[in-house]
């Protein structure tokens, strides 16, 4: 995967840049449309997700959860809108 962020929501794939250098929480938080959790994937990338992505009932996300569970050798999915980023640019 490179270092370009992507955001996966439930139904599209693009690519997308923070406003400065780095991310700031207002950016995350509106990207995943609440309250932010950070996954780490390894290979120096990050998931951002909603952190009541399930307790919201937020849609299956199936790209990003195939990502996941590739990356962390988890069976857990993720929902809503997730963000794929390299650690370094969260702030």
């Amino acid at each position: 995967m490179q270092d370009l962020p992507i955001l996966i929501t439930p139904s599209e794939t693009r690519a997308v840049k923070p406003k400065g250098k780095k991310w700031q929480l207002e950016e995350l938080q509106s990207l995943v449309e609440g309250y932010i959790q950070i996954i780490n994937l390894g290979h120096g990338r990050v998931a951002v997700v909603n952190e009541e992505g399930k307790l919201r009932r937020l849609p299956f996300n199936e790209q990003a959860t195939f990502i996941y569970r590739a990356s962390t050798g988890s069976v857990d999915y993720l929902c809503g809108n997730v963000l794929i980023t390299p650690n370094y640019s969260i702030e």
